[in-house]
């Protein structure tokens, strides 16, 4: 099962344009020993749509070779066309990811239908499916009752990354109404709601920010019942 921390991985250039292959190592270095529960890549944190479709593949491969199974690494493979989508899911399925993550096809919006059928695709890759419900402008949020439609619908899809706003009510509304069939819900907002997330239900949050390792005892606080010790230390953070 997903959950926990799980850390957008950002993408570092040199001045160059080229790939930081270095700090790219010593950024999943530190998210290791920091205690992280999981990685993803490449995501919207990542700047995905600033990478070729060559150095995507070339990110997710470097990362799975990094990571070498000492933590689930996650691949978003989003893409304009259900078509693109499949290529970047099949990659990372034989690359040994240990699951996907994908937003709805971005910038050219799809159809209700479109978006079933999108996400049946990619259920087919044989991996389990995580929905990015990014909001608008790049992202094209689904309601609760959709996803809920959609996890009944595939039992590859199995978690949801909720990001749209307001967070914490769709947590409540995807978990009431999706059941047993959704294993679990990530929030995203860089951990902001991160206590009351997990108050409604939550299994973990999904940051791209720079704080990952107070995030991680934040959660590991809370799932060992010392709420008021990871509220404490929370709000520490929010200012």
């Amino acid at each position: 099962m997903f959950a926990g921390i799980y850390q957008i991985l950002h993408t570092p250039f040199t001045d160059a344009g080229e790939i930081d292959w270095e700090s790219f190592g010593a950024q999943i270095d530190f998210c290791l020993k920091a205690g992280i529960h999981g990685l993803v890549t490449p995501a919207m944190a990542s700047e995905f749509f600033t990478l070729s479709d060559a150095e995507r593949c070339q990110v997710v491969e470097y990362v799975l070779r990094t990571a070498n199974r000492r933590v689930p690494v996650l691949v978003g493979v989003q893409g304009l066309t259900e078509r693109i989508a499949l290529a970047f899911a099949e990659h990372a399925a034989a690359h040994g990811a240990d699951g996907l993550l994908a937003m709805p096809p971005y910038l050219r919006k799809a159809s209700i239908p479109g978006v079933e059928s999108y996400y049946r695709q990619l259920a087919r890759v044989g991996l389990p499916l995580m929905i990015q419900n990014a909001p608008a402008p790049v992202g094209t949020p689904l309601s609760p009752r959709a996803l809920a439609d959609l996890l009944r619908d595939e039992p590859a899809i199995e978690y949801i990354k909720e990001e749209t706003p307001p967070i914490l009510q769709r947590i409540s509304q995807i978990r009431e109404l999706a059941g047993d069939v959704c294993k679990g819900v990530f929030g995203g907002a860089n951990g902001l709601f991160l206590p009351e997330e997990l108050a409604r239900g939550a299994c973990g949050n999904m940051p791209a920010g720079g704080v990952v390792d107070i995030q991680v005892k934040i959660y590991d606080r809370y799932v060992a019942g010392d709420h008021a010790g990871a509220e404490a230390l929370h709000f520490r953070l929010l200012p």
